[in-house]
């Protein structure tokens, strides 16, 4: 043999021992004996996989994705502002930190009055904004386009992070651009992480994932050195979440729960290595805490974090401690003690012990920190003082949840199911294109992501971008999986059973998200077709001809299933609009604000609109929707609006604001005004709008048609002798017959605040008042009111103040005058004369 073969052999020899080192250290955390050749060693990669794995079609097919990520997410562009009051309330400290240097204050000039409310968002909200634009205003781009476009920027980087999540699970390009598509494609992704939403939630969920990332690397490396780096990035990471967002506390739980089942696990397959990298990642643990309480020090945390000392020790000892010990008991329990040896004698032993141990310390925890944890529990979830009217504080509804995530939420919990079953599947087989999962630490730390999340996502709507990494993983994997299996492993009968599973689960959640019409047809005459084809694939007799029917009938099945998840996103994308009806005409009122009021002007108005004030207006206001969540002003406020008497006293009690602010918007809130404000006899100041109206005359009378999805109102004009008109109104019901009288009828004119008020003399008539409203001779609109409401603040500074009359401008303490008016809001300056 020459020299040249020689080294040819010999190159190819310390690759094949490279190959059998690496396979050493895979089998370990999979518990499989060392040694043992596994069928990855003999797999033969096709084409297809080959193909994929160039970087020149990797790298164009990220691009689309990304193209498509960032177009999803661009819908609100065409919307100025932000998209809820909350981005309008950053902006305004945004806008403080730049005239302080760059540095956050910690109170803002803008929120409350006399005293300014503290800012309780950590800084590194702030600064996912003031960094980038510390650069870019050289390239005259303003700190207000910066803040609308940095969303975008953390929605590409979710799916960039999905792909490398899933490089870790299975080491295969096409489901990790899979996995990068689906979270593109998911609502509940796009929900934070789309343009004009400036919200820690959508920055902190990239931090998280790279934690896991690092997690995973520390724990899968064979050299030291890089174990200890990846761990210390994972916990820097994972303290950074925090940095951006208050409840950045999930991706500590997360990290927790990951390391907790990566001990047990460990410690059943009696696999050292693992049980001394999990004492490795509960030390990157103990770093993220330190890592906190710096920032607590130097106050770029204005709070103690949720898992803050000494709670955070309640969990982190146990780790720790259980770590240390259960490592001592696999290494030296036999040579100590015959209850270790006991203990470590079989996987079953192992797994009773481990069962038992955290049992006990679950219970001891629970008994010794109940408060504790029960707090934390509330932390996590995000309760407040007005969770009850916060609508993304309430529970999910199931209508809610498939909006979010469409098909991924049937998929994601079966391509969990289905890694465990594909790896028992394969297991001892070989055959080209064989898919074989190594990576248990990247599973159980996905598992634990996942289950994380979900619970979240149960609690409470405001967490459903926490979920869409994970579940979008575990999808694209079922698909991937199903595919592969369909085309090179299963048998017919199996393939048959799997179809058959599938459909049962699908028709189900179809059930209940009561998905009827042309999609559930195609789906059932797909499901004909694909039982029938499969049944002809199982007794054809060419093999390859069989897996590649089967093969283009389940790609065929989940093209209608992503194609749906895509069309839904993408009709919900640009339908997309701003919360809480910010609008341009409310907006137009807040440009008004900033251009004729005097600088130190106080502002009063329901606490949302509170945030656009200072964010638009650039004044302040005594309640807003982050820092100005006073509950006893709120609750006072609300009072104030459903008073029914023309004093203004109250004003004084609130430190006498300058300016009142009224929108027609207040009517679509007005139960959650109510319950802030805990009115029990809120049915009296019910307000039901009319939506459509017809307009029919007569001889002697005209006839005004008002209908609304709740009530019809047929308002009659009729002419008397005295060239008078008398009115009566009538209340019904939209398609049914029988209507009785209304005790009140009031019209107004929506620019002068002028009014008429008759009252029915007619028996039986319903103590209810209704409205016709009237601009410039029109007749615009009507509504039916609760006996009160039409009494109360609420309506007067909405309807019945206006340029010539107000219900308020003949008081001793204080008058109110209109300053500016559109047919959103209303601006009031508050005359006080004591």
């Amino acid at each position: 043999m020459d020299d040249d073969s020689a080294e040819e052999l010999r190159k190819k020899l310390e690759r094949l021992k490279q190959m059998k080192e690496k396979e050493h250290y895979s089998n370990e955390i999979s518990g499989a004996p060392h040694g043992r050749d596994h069928e990855a060693s003999n797999i033969r990669h096709d084409k297809t996989a080959d193909y994929l794995n160039k970087i020149y079609v990797i790298v164009p097919i990220m691009l689309i994705i990304i193209i498509l990520n960032v177009y999803l997410r661009s819908g609100m562009l065409q919307f100025q502002g932000f998209f809820e009051p909350d981005g309008f309330f950053h902006y305004s400290v945004v806008l403080q930190a730049i005239a302080n240097h760059y540095i956050v204050p910690a109170n803002s000039s803008l929120s409350g009055f006399p005293s300014h409310n503290a800012i309780t968002e950590p800084s590194g909200l702030y600064y996912v904004t003031l960094v980038p634009y510390a650069i870019l205003q050289y390239f005259s781009v303003s700190v207000y386009t910066t803040m609308r476009y940095i969303p975008l920027l953390f929605g590409v980087l979710d799916a960039i992070g999905a792909y490398f999540l899933v490089r870790h699970l299975a080491k295969n390009n096409m489901l990790g651009l899979l996995a990068m598509f689906f979270v593109s494609i998911s609502s509940g992704d796009i929900a934070r992480t789309s343009a004009l939403v400036y919200r820690g939630d959508g920055f902190a969920t990239i931090f998280v994932i790279i934690a896991i990332l690092f997690f995973i690397k520390s724990a899968s490396t064979k050299r030291n050195n890089y174990r200890y780096m990846f761990a210390f990035v994972s916990g820097l990471s994972l303290s950074i979440a925090l940095f951006v967002w208050g409840g950045g506390i999930f991706g500590e739980v997360v990290y927790i729960f990951a390391l907790l089942i990566l001990l047990i696990y460990s410690f059943i397959k009696a696999n050292e290595k693992m049980l001394y990298n999990c004492i490795v990642l509960s030390l990157a643990l103990l770093f993220c805490y330190i890592a906190e309480q710096i920032l607590v020090a130097t106050s770029l945390l204005r709070y103690e974090p949720p898992l803050g000392s000494p709670g955070f020790f309640v969990f982190w000892i146990p780790l720790f401690l259980g770590s240390i010990l259960t490592l001592f008991i696999i290494k030296k329990g036999n040579a100590v003690s015959r209850m270790f040896s006991k203990v470590t004698e079989t996987w079953k032993s192992r797994l009773a012990f481990s069962v038992l141990v955290v049992l006990v310390l679950s219970l001891v925890i629970l008994v010794a920190f109940h408060n504790y944890i029960s707090s934390l529990a509330g932390t996590a979830i995000g309760t407040g003082s007005l969770e009850t009217t916060i609508q993304e504080l309430q529970r999910p509804t199931f209508s809610f949840i498939w909006s979010s995530f469409s098909w991924q939420i049937i998929l994601g919990p079966l391509g969990l199911i289905m890694f465990l079953f594909y790896r028992a599947y394969l297991k001892g087989r070989e055959g080209k294109g064989a898919h074989t999962m190594h990576a248990n630490i990247a599973f159980i730390a996905l598992f634990a992501y996942l289950i994380v999340t979900s619970y979240l996502q149960y609690s409470a709507i405001r967490y459903n971008s926490l979920v869409s990494v994970p579940l979008a993983i575990f999808s694209a994997y079922f698909i991937y999986i199903i595919v592969s299996l369909a085309y090179r492993k299963m048998s017919s009968v199996h393939l048959i059973a799997l179809v058959v599973f599938f459909f049962i689960i699908f028709y189900a959640i179809a059930s209940l998200a009561h998905i009827v019409g042309t999609w559930l047809n195609i789906y059932s005459i797909f499901l004909f077709v694909l039982i029938s084809l499969i049944y002809v694939m199982a007794v054809h007799k060419g093999k390859e001809r069989q897996r590649l029917f089967i093969f283009l009938i389940f790609v065929g099945l989940f093209c209608l299933l992503i194609a749906r998840n895509f069309t839904q996103t993408y009709t919900q994308s640009l339908s997309s609009g701003q919360a809480d009806d910010i609008n341009p005409l409310f907006l137009n009122a807040m440009t008004w604000i900033r251009t004729n009021t005097p600088t130190n002007s106080t502002f009063l108005a329901v606490w949302p609109d509170g945030s656009v004030i200072e964010g638009w207006g650039d004044r302040q206001s005594f309640t807003d929707s982050v820092a100005g969540q006073i509950v006893n002003r709120v609750y006072n406020f609300s009072r104030f609006l459903f008073t029914t008497n023309n004093s203004l006293d109250y004003l004084y009690t609130f430190n006498s604001p300058d300016y009142i602010v009224s929108r027609y918007f207040w009517y679509d809130e007005l139960g959650g005004i109510a319950e802030e404000g805990n009115i029990t006899n809120s049915s009296q100041y019910g307000y039901d709008e009319m939506t459509t109206l017809n307009i029919q005359k007569s001889a002697n009378a005209t006839y005004y048609l008002f209908n609304s999805s709740s009530y019809s109102v047929d308002l009659v004009a009729s002419a008397s002798s005295n060239n008078s008109t008398t009115f009566s109104a009538y209340l019904g019901q939209p398609g049914q017959n029988g209507v009785a009288p209304i005790k009140g009828i009031m019209i107004v004119n929506q620019t002068s605040g002028a009014y008429t008020s008759i009252t029915s003399n007619m028996t039986n008539a319903q103590n209810l008042t209704f409205a016709m409203y009237v601009d410039d001779g029109k007749i615009g609109g009507g509504a039916v009111m609760g006996a009160k409401m039409a009494e109360s603040n609420f309506f007067k500074l909405t309807y019945l103040c206006g340029t010539t009359f107000c219900p308020y401008n003949n008081q001793s303490g204080a008058t109110l005058s209109l300053v500016f008016a559109n047919n959103d809001t209303k601006i009031f300056k508050v005359n006080y004369t004591t």
